[in-house]
This record gives C-alpha cells, structure tokens and sequence, in this order.
C-alpha cells in the first residue's frame, strides 16, 4: 500500500485565501504552484508515484509531455 496525499502547507498565500473565503480553484493553484513549500495536488502525487514505478521513467516523463527533472542532462 502507497499513500498518495495533497498536502497544504500553512503560507501567507493559503491563509489569505482561507480567511477571505478564496475560491477552490484558487486555493487548489496555490497547492500546484506551491512546491517551493512542500505542497503538492492530489494529481501531482499520484503522477510522481506512477513515474517512480515506471520501468523507464524519464521515458514516460517524456510520453506524458512532461520536463525532465531539473540538472538532468542526457
């Protein structure tokens, strides 16, 4: 079993979105743009997950119209 988590770090961005009733879509792009925090989607998680099983990752990051991960050079 593998969890597979959206986490939401306590920003100054996320609270200000919460305290004044922000919307879904804004609070869940505050996530996706948040990794610099440790935040990521539900959808981020699973795909970081998939790739890390994949038998040729960098592959399938291609495949899936994805960047390589930063500093990789082939």
């Amino acid at each position: 079993m593998t969890l597979n988590a959206e986490i939401l770090v306590n920003s100054s961005r996320a609270r200000d979105l919460i305290s004044v009733a922000g919307s879904a879509t804004d609070l869940h792009d505050a996530i996706k743009e948040g990794g610099y925090y440790g935040m990521r989607t539900f959808d981020q998680s699973l795909l970081e997950l998939a790739l890390s099983q994949a038998p040729l990752p960098l592959e399938s990051r291609t495949a899936a119209g994805l960047r390589e991960p930063a500093g990789h050079h082939r």
